[in-house]
């Protein structure tokens, strides 16, 4: 009809839920003409715009800094929780000096914060800013004229955004004839050799115990790369490194 875009949005997803900050979110967008043809968007088609939001603070839970609260005690410590569990336990045996201060208008006003925009590209990079807020990406249709599409447009929403990982924790070297010292490693050159677990086989099935956020790859390079850094090997040779990943992030990093 008169009325339909020259495309609609046929799918769109993420793949990571929990974005992290100065990683890009990967995300996947399926578009559909008229024809009924299908086809990616990488951000060349130029009857869709892009738009990213950013939500309201939604606090981590206390005890579990991972996990979304999904409660918050309002008469006590005026802290934030994941489950029931977290919650009585924080009521009974949480610290005072772990307690956050009463509730403030400011913070009223901050909590209940609409959604603002951040970016019109596909593509988005979460700043510190993000920290603890969720990503909403609008994909709009457009008109021939290139006015907004009333219909075929979808949007999707990101779990909250977490800091970087923090640095490597520090190893301590042992060999087969006892500690290594500083003389013998100035006489000696250091040879490492990793399995980083490739992101094409890091699924919930395979590792039921993880969390989801834990296995993305946005998350896992930053640690991979600071432990090969805190390692300081002459030599370092890695297993189950795919194509994509040791072009745009290894190479690039360890050069």
């Amino acid at each position: 009809g008169i009325d339909e875009p020259p495309v609609q949005i046929h799918r769109a997803e993420f793949r990571n839920y929990r974005p992290v900050v100065v990683s890009e979110v990967p995300v996947y967008v399926c578009i559909k003409e008229k024809s009924g043809r299908l086809f990616e968007d990488r951000g060349e088609c130029r009857h869709v715009r892009y738009r990213w939001m950013r939500g309201p603070v939604i606090k981590p839970c206390i005890f579990h800094p991972h996990k979304t609260s999904q409660f918050r005690d309002v008469t006590k410590t005026f802290q934030y929780y994941c489950c029931k569990e977290c919650f009585l336990r924080g009521w009974h045996s949480l610290p005072e000096d772990r307690w956050n201060p009463p509730e403030t208008a400011d913070n009223i006003h901050e909590n209940g914060a609409e959604w603002i925009e951040v970016a019109r590209t596909r593509t988005y990079c979460p700043t510190q800013l993000d920290i603890d807020r969720p990503l909403r990406l609008d994909i709009i249709p457009l008109m021939e004229d290139g006015v907004d599409a009333r219909r075929g447009g979808m949007s999707i929403t990101t779990g909250t955004v977490i800091p970087t990982p923090k640095e490597a924790r520090t190893r301590r070297m042992i060999s087969p004839g006892g500690q290594f010292n500083a003389e013998w490693l100035n006489k000696q050159f250091k040879v490492m050799n990793w399995n980083i677990l490739a992101d094409l086989y890091t699924n919930e099935a395979q590792y039921p115990y993880c969390e989801k956020w834990a296995l993305s790859w946005s998350w896992r390079k930053h640690l991979i790369l600071k432990e090969l850094k805190s390692m300081t090997a002459d030599i370092i040779t890695l297993q189950e490194v795919q194509k994509d990943a040791f072009e745009e992030w290894f190479r690039p990093e360890l050069a």
